[in-house]
């Protein structure tokens, strides 16, 4: 069994704990000298053979491209993979985040958004709704390696429908998965308490 975490970081506790579940890691940048972990621009097409990966895991990395260039990898993707193989895919969810923007001081706890609000709010120590804008627009596109392409759950299944993959499943929060090969992958990374992200399982 093949299994890619790409977008890795070049964390000194994570990517060794990695390697032992089985996950060829694969970022970037390697800051750290960490010796079980590939640099590679992923940007640029994958180094491995059409149809010979059975997993591939991604966390938060696919916004940091523009549209092009996340086309392309999202392509390379089903191009590696096994007929059957899966691509699991976390990023920012533009409608969740635009849903906390417009309602940052009017949710109440029965609103589906009001636990998201408060993660920002706790986690991120964000302090209102114009600091919480800045944040994911201004800051994050004028930053070297910032966002630079924002989807919604229909927007990237109709990319990778186009693309050939047979099943687009989504989940409402982290750490929720129909494959046990990911379970727990989302906790290591944090990202399991950020429901404005998508969890999306892709089938090939």
């Amino acid at each position: 069994m093949v299994k890619l975490n790409l977008g890795s970081w070049d964390n000194i506790y994570l990517i060794p704990h990695f390697v032992e579940l089985g996950w060829t890691n694969i970022d970037f940048s390697n800051t750290n000298n960490i010796a079980d972990l590939i640099v590679k621009d992923l940007t640029n097409p994958l180094d491995y053979e059409d149809g010979t990966i059975d997993y591939i895991y991604t966390s938060n990395m696919l916004e940091h491209f523009d549209e092009i260039n996340g086309l392309q990898f999202l392509k390379e993707g089903f191009r590696v993979l096994k007929k059957g193989g899966i691509l699991r895919i976390i990023i920012p969810d533009i409608d969740k985040l635009i849903q906390v923007y417009l309602n940052w001081d009017t949710a109440n706890e029965t609103d589906s958004i009001y636990g998201t609000i408060q993660f920002y709010k706790n986690d991120w120590n964000i302090k209102d709704s114009v600091n919480f804008f800045n944040q994911f627009t201004v800051q994050e596109v004028l930053a070297p390696y910032g966002h630079r392409f924002y989807y919604n759950v229909e927007n990237l299944r109709n990319k990778c429908k186009n693309i050939g993959f047979t099943k687009i499943k989504s989940f409402d929060q982290g750490n929720v998965t129909e494959h046990i090969v990911f379970e727990n992958m989302d906790l290591h990374y944090g990202y399991h308490k950020d429901k404005a992200c998508m969890y999306v399982e892709i089938t090939k």
